[in-house]
């Protein structure tokens, strides 16, 4: 298959992606790898544990552009995923599937995103203890975002994903 032959650890490296999935139009998966170590290993999708909301949105394309792009939560950890339809050239239709392409956040993106962002950036669960203590410290304006202010030069923010 072009995925099995041409989607290994060199590519995956170059393009700085941990998982690649090819479904189809009634989301059967025909290929998937999840690359961890510098090893490849198909049986990790199922230890994702992605919520069941999440990969329904994921694989639900209704227009030849839709895009489907952010940071979902994992067993793995945060996980940047974005998902296209599978179209003929040109985004012309029918749409056949959905490709699917990952990159675990682990400590090394994270100090990448902090370095090119210039922020102190941290993912935290939303079952985690610390953001239940937030919740209770912090207003939460229009747009969504959690703010603490401590002094009159420090604040932070904070927004669930």
């Amino acid at each position: 298959t072009y995925a099995g032959d041409n989607l290994n650890v060199t590519t995956f490296e170059q393009l700085d992606i941990d998982l690649v999935m090819f479904l189809d139009i009634d989301a059967h998966l025909h290929w998937a790898l999840f690359l961890t170590d510098e090893t490849m290993d198909d049986q990790l999708l199922e230890q994702l544990e992605i919520n069941p909301v999440v990969a329904a949105a994921l694989i639900t394309h209704s227009q030849t552009d839709s895009v489907v792009e952010g940071v979902i939560a994992t067993r793995l950890g945060p996980l940047m995923i974005s998902s296209r339809p599978i179209v003929r050239d040109e985004l012309k239709g029918p749409i056949a599937g959905s490709l699917i392409l990952g990159r675990l956040l682990d400590a090394k993106h994270v100090k990448s995103l902090q370095e090119r962002t210039e922020l102190d950036l941290g993912f935290i669960p939303l079952d985690d203890p610390e953001i239940t203590r937030l919740r209770q410290n912090v207003s939460r304006d229009e747009d969504g975002y959690f703010q603490r202010i401590e002094s009159e030069f420090e604040r932070f923010d904070y927004v669930e994903i």
